[in-house]
């Protein structure tokens, strides 16, 4: 049957098996390749999560050195630094709140609640300090209430929810990652597979093309 078919015939029905087998494969690249974007993207973006997270509790640290300072030397300067450190904090607040509602909107209460600990330690206690700080009357007052535990025990809170925080993201950052590489690997397998098949056809083709046209014409 096939010998009946013309030379043309065969030649256009070679390319089209060829091409269709090329546009299949370069449509499976594509698309798992829009995967491995996306995946990459998300990693980046974990990644962001975890640095601006752990900053944040790094600045709230330095925040309360700045307070124990202040209570242990007296100098008003602590103060100032303290009330920059602050702002600083406000503003990574306003910062987190926006890349957790958008990439990790199931931890933003988490993130609330840390704030709302952070605010009661700012107004319940440091302000408190400070201002006791101010006579030399209630000096001392202002110290002992450092020994109290409760500014202790407040920051330990907002430490445990950041950690929370952060053990979360960890996660979702080694699942994207894993993500990642798995695309990444099939687009290479699809692409392999695609030029040894591609291959495979030619020589398929090249080999009945001499069976079929080729030897018979030089007989």
């Amino acid at each position: 049957m096939l010998k009946n078919i013309s030379v043309s015939t065969k030649g256009f029905a070679a390319f089209a098996i060829l091409a269709f087998i090329a546009i299949g494969a370069s449509s499976l690249i594509y698309m798992r390749a829009l995967t491995a974007t996306e995946l990459v993207e998300q990693s980046q973006t974990m990644g962001e999560l975890l640095t601006e997270t752990a900053s944040l509790s790094t600045q709230v640290n330095k925040a309360n050195l700045h307070v124990k300072n202040f209570l242990l030397t007296g100098n008003r300067e602590f103060v100032s630094a303290y009330q920059e450190t602050s702002a600083a904090i406000d503003a990574q607040f306003t910062k987190l709140d926006g890349l957790y509602s958008e990439h990790a909107s199931s931890e933003t209460a988490v993130l609330g609640e840390a704030a709302a600990v952070f605010d009661k330690w700012q107004t319940g206690v440091v302000d408190r300090q400070i201002l006791l700080m101010r006579d030399p009357m209630t000096v001392e007052l202002a110290r002992v209430l450092e020994l109290t535990g409760e500014g202790s025990k407040l920051l330990g809170e907002f430490g445990a929810k950041v950690g929370g925080l952060l053990s979360t993201v960890q996660q979702k950052s080694a699942t994207a990652s894993a993500n990642q590489m798995t695309a990444l690997i099939a687009v290479e397998f699809i692409s392999l597979a695609a030029s040894i098949i591609v291959a495979l056809v030619a020589a398929g083709m090249g080999l009945m093309n001499f069976q079929l046209v080729s030897r018979p014409l030089g007989r």
